[in-house]
């Protein structure tokens, strides 16, 4: 939101509120695995790589080794919030399966 007022410009930050955090965990298969399925009502979300090897993301419902959003391994992470709102579903894949990604994210009530 900009406001203009006497040759300044003001600009006025909205903050979104979260409403409950979800804290999961998801398996991440030698195929694509879905992590998140489309909800608009989606506000924040972030994904960890909690495993030893590379896990790939994607904003879709198709994951490809090698391809969109490469978490590296023990602590990789990608966060999705204001800036780059997605609200479509996501996937993952992982080289040779059963890798944790941990998930947090947040649904906006009202």
């Amino acid at each position: 939101m900009f406001l203009l007022l006497l040759n300044y410009l003001i600009i006025i930050t909205m903050v979104n509120s979260f409403d409950v955090m979800t804290n999961t965990k998801v398996s991440v298969a030698n195929t694509t695995t879905a992590v998140l399925t489309a909800e608009a009502r989606r506000r924040y979300a972030l994904f960890v790589n909690d495993s030893d090897e590379v896990i790939y993301l994607s904003l879709s419902d198709t994951a490809v080794l090698n391809e969109g959003i490469r978490l590296n391994a023990s602590g990789g992470s990608y966060e999705i919030n204001g800036t780059n709102m997605y609200v479509g579903d996501v996937s993952a894949i992982s080289t040779s399966g059963s890798k944790n990604l941990t998930v947090v994210f947040d649904l906006h009530i009202n």
